[in-house]
């Protein structure tokens, strides 16, 4: 369940339905007593619920008939009842013929002079659709990723093995040349360091695509190796800590840890103007924890969020979609000139 933003007195005092938009509503409406029975329910509500008439709903009894799982009631009651009012929670009720919906409820609790609690009265909308859409989309969302990440090792590999040992090759051929006229000299040591540089260049790129690292040795290795990398490509001064990962996480999801440190770390060297960050994995509570900080200027986060809404700043989306798809927690932390940090929680046990 989801628990929705709580708030307390922002509805008016009660007072009777509007007959005309009760009835004609397209919203389900509805009055019910703490005990948990509707008192009043409104034509679309009954449509909601499968039902033929109004009085098939009365007679319902909500935890055991409404509620596909009915503790989810008291759970609702428990954190209902204290703040007044409910925006959004998101709960499973079932239909009349078994079928589970998802809702969302908007609602308040109505109390007499003594305070005591009379009814409760709201609205309900069905988002089952709109929440089947959206796992469909994550499903999408992670083929995809699932995909890139097939392409990027083929790709790697075969930059290293065809086009890198081609190459080496090449140069083992020009050295190996017989005797050569001296005004050519300058033009085969011009060559062999276009080569040198080409190697260095693909070497470069087939790291970056997808480090062998990562599927020999595990999140932590790789994790150790990428940011002394980055250390001596961006000349910064990196911290890494880690606890050691026994067994290993699935594939999936070191995958999404490492390029959530990568794309961090590629933040940092372009934007942060850092002279220090540190890269944390701990492992607690059957959760993986990543923290990724550093002492730059930071920056203005909502702003970042609108220019993401606009199609640029992809990074940070890129970081948001990793772990959401992983089933975690992302909390950034920054304002200007007080550097970033970047908060992932991602359970261990995660189905992929």
């Amino acid at each position: 369940m989801s628990r929705g933003k709580w708030r307390r007195g922002t509805l008016p005092a009660s007072a009777p339905w509007d007959r005309s938009l009760f009835e004609h509503a397209l919203e389900g409406i509805f009055r019910s007593t703490p005990e948990g029975r509707f008192t009043e329910v409104n034509p679309a509500l009954v449509h909601m619920l499968g039902y033929e008439s109004a009085e098939e709903v009365l007679a319902l009894k909500l935890p055991d008939d409404l509620y596909v799982n009915p503790a989810q009631r008291a759970h609702l009651r428990a954190h209902y009842e204290p703040g007044d009012t409910i925006e959004g929670a998101e709960l499973l009720w079932k239909k009349k013929s078994g079928e589970s919906i998802v809702v969302s409820l908007y609602a308040r609790v109505v109390r007499d002079a003594r305070d005591r609690v009379v009814w409760y009265e709201g609205m309900v909308l069905d988002i089952t659709a709109r929440k089947q859409a959206e796992e469909r989309l994550c499903l999408l969302s992670q083929q995809l990723l699932v995909t890139q990440e097939r392409e990027r090792r083929h790709l790697a590999r075969e930059l290293h093995d065809e086009i890198g040992q081609r190459l080496t090759a090449l140069k083992i051929n020009l050295r190996a040349l017989g005797p050569i006229p001296k005004r050519a000299t300058p033009h085969l040591r011009e060559s062999l360091q276009i080569v040198d540089s080409t190697l260095q260049q693909i070497r470069h790129l087939s790291l970056d695509l997808r480090p062998s690292q990562l599927d020999d040795l595990g999140l932590v290795d790789t994790l150790r190796w990428y940011v002394e990398r980055q250390a001596q490509r961006l000349g910064l001064i990196m911290h890494f800590m880690a606890d050691p990962l026994r067994p290993r996480p699935s594939p999936t999801l070191e995958t999404a840890c490492f390029r959530i440190v990568q794309e961090a770390l590629t933040n940092i060297g372009r934007h942060a103007r850092a002279r220090r960050s540190w890269v944390e994995l701990r492992r607690h509570n059957a959760a993986l924890h990543l923290l990724v900080r550093d002492d730059g200027v930071g920056f203005d986060l909502g702003a970042a969020r609108m220019q993401v809404a606009r199609g640029k700043g992809l990074g940070l989306l890129g970081i948001e979609e990793r772990v959401r798809l992983v089933g975690g927690q992302l909390e950034i932390v920054t304002a200007s000139g007080k550097g970033t940090e970047i908060r992932v929680c991602v359970p261990l046990k995660h189905p992929l």
